[in-house]
């Protein structure tokens, strides 16, 4: 049913209009294109660049992006989230932790994405750590379910110095969306991110804001509906993103992504970020969430010790010799792989506006990677 939809008549939606919008705010309704041409951060990227296409082991350049978990902590219980398989202890960071990350990576990090595997406004110290970010002149944004933002939360964030906010919502109808996303209340959560949406057209500051459904066979019928929906709202894009395989995810109510016959690139992500859990735990990817592979902890060496140590050293090297099928865990992995057009935007786009255009990417590539991938058995 799912892959005939997308063939079918009703799939002709996709093709004839974009799956992404630019929201009606009027005090930030263009894409605002200005990569930053710092000399530094340049060179970094083509630092970067140069050791993936050598598939060298220790990279010269330094991380341009860093999720951050601030905590595993959730107010949800999703059907598509690999917190369900998640045994390692639940916690918050600690702020002189996060203080010392980001003062690390503030050289060369282009952008730090505050969410892994929890939910950012349960922190106590989200403000702060945003407020932190702003003052050390680091980009910041997370993700949110919206389940406990507030007014009060809502205005403090658009004081803040916040780039991106991403708004996760999952359906157009109440049993579709509380299907999905165990735990939430859908007519309070709606409630919750209109407000915000009315206090961010009132604001001259506020951040970047996308809204989100992850496109998956429960939702895939209101996809057009959702795009429709939201697209006229104070939004500054609108998001339909392709379901993603987590890894040692082994089964999403029977439904799974495989690579099967396909020739796989070194992940690019090996390359260019890091993921560091609440703990101080860094791993070598945001698609790790059950530890997996482990590279040290931020608590105990630098962000750039880690960055070249020999665990990550050891994974550029069986990436970069075509034994990727050794790893399990990237085998299950059903990240997109990277052309020439996406390493050449690399080089010349700063990290925050790849985030802006990756929704209009996935615009022109949507089918293509869903047509490709065996989405659902």
């Amino acid at each position: 049913m799912y892959q005939k939809f997308l063939r079918g008549s009703r799939g002709q939606f996709f093709k004839k209009r974009p799956l992404v919008a630019e929201g009606n705010n009027k005090g930030n309704n263009k894409m605002g294109l200005k990569t930053s041409l710092s000399p530094r951060l340049i060179k970094n990227r083509i630092r970067l660049l140069k050791s993936y296409l050598k598939r060298e082991t220790v990279s010269r350049g330094f991380p341009v992006e860093i999720a951050i978990e601030i905590t595993n902590h959730c107010n949800a219980n999703c059907i598509m989230c690999p917190r369900q398989k998640m045994e390692r202890e639940k916690g918050f960071m600690d702020f002189d932790l996060f203080k010392k990350i980001v003062d690390e990576a503030r050289e060369y990090t282009e952008f730090v994405f505050l969410h892994l595997a929890g939910e950012p406004l349960l922190h106590p110290k989200l403000m702060e750590m945003i407020d932190y970010c702003g003052k050390i002149g680091l980009k910041s944004g997370f993700s949110t379910n919206a389940i406990s933002l507030d007014e009060a939360k809502s205005k403090q964030l658009l004081q803040l110095p916040l780039d991106l906010l991403v708004l996760s919502f999952d359906g157009v109808t109440k049993e579709t969306y509380e299907t999905i996303r165990k735990k939430a209340n859908f007519e309070s959560t709606y409630q919750n991110i209109n407000r915000f949406l009315v206090l961010k057209s009132k604001s001259k500051k506020s951040p970047y804001t996308m809204i989100q459904l992850i496109y998956q066979e429960e939702n895939f019928k209101e996809a057009k509906d959702f795009y429709l929906k939201w697209k006229k709202s104070a939004v500054d894009v609108v998001r339909v993103k392709p379901y993603l395989n987590y890894p040692g995810l082994d089964e999403y109510l029977g439904k799974r992504t495989r690579r099967t016959g396909e020739k796989i690139k070194p992940c690019m992500l090996l390359w260019r970020q890091l993921a560091i859990y609440w703990d101080g735990t860094v791993v070598a990817c945001c698609m790790d969430f059950l530890s997996k592979m482990v590279l040290g902890n931020a608590a105990d060496a630098s962000i750039a010790e880690i960055w070249n140590g020999d665990p990550m050293q050891k994974l550029r090297e069986i990436h970069g010799s075509g034994k990727i099928a050794e790893l399990k865990h990237c085998m299950e992995c059903s990240i997109p792989q990277v052309g020439l057009v996406g390493l050449v935007g690399m080089l010349f786009l700063d990290d925050f506006v790849i985030k802006k255009l990756l929704p209009r990417i996935e615009q022109l590539t949507i089918l293509k990677n869903i047509k490709r991938v065996s989405y659902f058995d």
